[in-house]
């Protein structure tokens, strides 16, 4: 029996479309005041709503940045699994893929790289929750690259893992806030030639 598509409402649409300008006014005020200068007001302020809708979708500011931060970790998840899939005519074709499309992440939300990437976030709960989930997917396609051999087996992947997610987090934070420093390809293309100099056979 054929199910039927459920089609929102006009109020289930309503609420969707709160919530969608509550996390990009939320992204938007967390990348200019910071985590703890930002009032739940500021937030709902700039989304054009009433502060007590903030809560009906959030219970506080700090739920609100956990759903940011996580839907940008989920697009990004999503990206890379998609490469991981795609054949790939080498191994250093495969990493600026991979590489790229953080670029290219950090290049089309550069507010959500400056929430993530500042040391405020990172030294929260919910920036090491999400960072350690970053390096865990790091850490998962070194593992299986060392199996292949794509990747030498003389280091250490999860000491690795941290090391290159800290190395792309530290320069895409740089970039983000001033792109003008290096052209978009430079960026690639280093961050591809550090990562194999480290990580690929010799």
């Amino acid at each position: 029996m054929r199910t039927t598509e459920h089609r929102p409402n006009a109020r289930e649409r309503s609420r969707m479309e709160t919530r969608r300008l509550l996390l990009e006014a939320g992204a938007r005020v967390f990348a200019e005041k910071g985590m703890a200068r930002t009032r739940p007001a500021d937030i709902s302020r700039a989304a054009g709503v009433a502060v007590g809708t903030l809560y009906l979708h959030f219970h506080d500011k700090e739920v609100l940045l956990r759903e940011i931060l996580f839907r940008a970790l989920a697009e990004l998840r999503a990206r890379l699994h998609r490469i991981l899939e795609t054949p790939h005519a080498s191994v250093a074709e495969a990493v600026r893929h991979q590489v790229e499309t953080m670029v290219c992440l950090a290049e089309e939300h550069p507010a959500l790289c400056r929430i993530l990437f500042s040391t405020e976030v990172a030294s929260t709960a919910i920036g090491t929750e999400v960072l350690n989930l970053l390096a865990g997917m790091q850490e998962e396609g070194l593992r299986a690259g060392m199996a292949e051999g794509y990747f030498r087996s003389d280091v250490d992947p999860a000491v690795a893992a941290q090391t290159l997610v800290g190395m792309q987090m530290h320069v895409l934070s740089w970039w983000t806030r001033d792109p003008s420093v290096a052209p978009r390809e430079v960026v690639i293309d280093t961050l591809t030639k550090v990562r194999l100099s480290g990580l690929h056979p010799a």
